[in-house]
């Protein structure tokens, strides 16, 4: 009986999410983009170990973790996976759908090369998330940034760190580094920015 609830549940969401999504297919994003955009981060949820054992986390203490894809125009979710609080976010990546020429906004704790390239890259689409405080690069070439706009530089960049380097099987791969205030994001293909004209990677 509880199998069959959890079918209907999820079946009745999906119907919802498509229908939700029917809706604001015209709404416009706050950034100049066509393209889809979507958001990926994950909610730790503590529960009562004594009544949830199976919820183990750390410390004595019980938690699951929801990790939610979410669609940005309208704020609508379309894919939650729910593991036990010990799982990495990173772990998880890869089982999100990923549509060619969308852009996949995640944490720092998503930065594991070897998984972004295959999820990401190989399936033509750009991930943009934080750069971790101990990374190294060399900086290939320059933009101009507008500062009024809170931009602090626009490089290209490539991978020089020999384990980082090498999660990437693509030779001359380079990655493009836009700081924003603290923000920093990258893609693996080329990208036009409205106002610096086409940005190309040197794949």
């Amino acid at each position: 009986m509880r199998r069959r609830i959890g079918i209907f549940i999820r079946t009745f969401a999906r119907v919802l999410i498509r229908e939700a999504k029917k809706l604001y297919a015209d709404q416009k994003l706050r950034v100049d983009l066509d393209e889809m955009v979507y958001a990926f981060d994950s909610s730790t949820i503590e529960l009562c170990l004594k009544l949830c054992p199976w919820a183990t986390f750390h410390h004595g203490r019980g938690a699951f973790k929801m990790h939610t894809l979410m669609d940005l125009r309208g704020s609508i979710p379309t894919f939650v996976r729910l593991t036990d609080g010990r799982v990495h976010d990173s772990k998880i990546m890869d089982k999100i759908p990923v549509e060619p020429n969308a852009y996949y906004l995640m944490d720092k704790g998503y930065v594991k090369f070897d998984a972004l390239y295959k999820h990401f890259h190989l399936k033509n689409a750009y991930f943009v998330t934080r750069a971790k405080d101990n990374m190294v690069y060399e900086i290939l070439g320059r933009r101009k940034v507008d500062p009024d706009a809170g931009l602090i530089s626009d490089q290209t960049i490539r991978l020089t760190a020999v384990k980082t380097s090498s999660k990437y099987s693509t030779p001359h791969l380079s990655d493009h580094r836009i700081s924003f205030l603290s923000l920093v994001r990258f893609h693996c293909k080329p990208l036009s920015v409205p106002g610096t004209g086409s940005v190309k990677a040197d794949l």
